[in-house]
């Protein structure tokens, strides 16, 4: 129970980093055609997590940052094309 809301934490954390940090830049989607809306925030959260520091204990680095070509990346090998808005 404690993992499970430590990982909706930083899901929580790193979409609001994730949006402030584009407010002013142009915007990148992913889309993967047949793809649910849900199992696509399972994916962006999946590669969320794993561009974000954390710590081996599985704390969130205060403050974090999102490595966005890693994200870019991880997102793509799960077969999704970015979309540039």
């Amino acid at each position: 129970m404690r993992m499970n809301v430590q990982m909706c934490r930083v899901g929580v954390l790193a979409a609001l980093g994730l949006s402030m940090g584009c407010a002013t830049e142009t915007k990148i989607v992913f889309d993967k055609s047949g793809v649910s809306a849900t199992q696509r925030q399972q994916d962006e959260n999946t590669c969320l997590r794993e561009t974000i520091g954390i710590d081996p204990e599985g704390r969130l680095f205060a403050p974090f940052t999102v490595d966005r070509g890693a994200y870019e990346k991880c997102m793509q090998a799960r077969g999704y094309a970015a979309v540039r808005r």
